[in-house]
């Protein structure tokens, strides 16, 4: 969610906007997981909670498809958060 406002308050730049954007986005790998138990609905469900809860709260003009696609490079398969959200989304680049 910091990324969304971040980007919307224009302290992200397009740099690291692009550099986040560009790293996989995991969503076929929890969507074809989703097929395989109850994990695995859950996390796409917790995915798809956060980037409805993210997309309102923003108020991004981002699309609810860029939200879940940003959620689920945030959050890799088995729920390691991803080095490089924390380090974009804590300003640190």
């Amino acid at each position: 969610m910091q990324l969304l406002l971040r980007k919307k308050a224009g302290s992200l730049s397009d740099s690291e906007w692009d550099e986040f954007m560009q790293t996989m986005d995991h969503v076929d790998d929890l969507r074809k997981d989703e097929a395989k138990g109850e994990l695995a609905q859950d996390r796409w469900h917790d995915v798809q909670l956060m980037s409805q809860g993210a997309h309102r709260y923003s108020g991004t003009h981002e699309t609810l498809t860029v939200v879940q696609s940003m959620m689920a490079r945030a959050c890799k398969p088995y729920g390691r958060w991803s080095l490089g959200l924390n380090r974009i989304a804590n300003g640190c680049c």
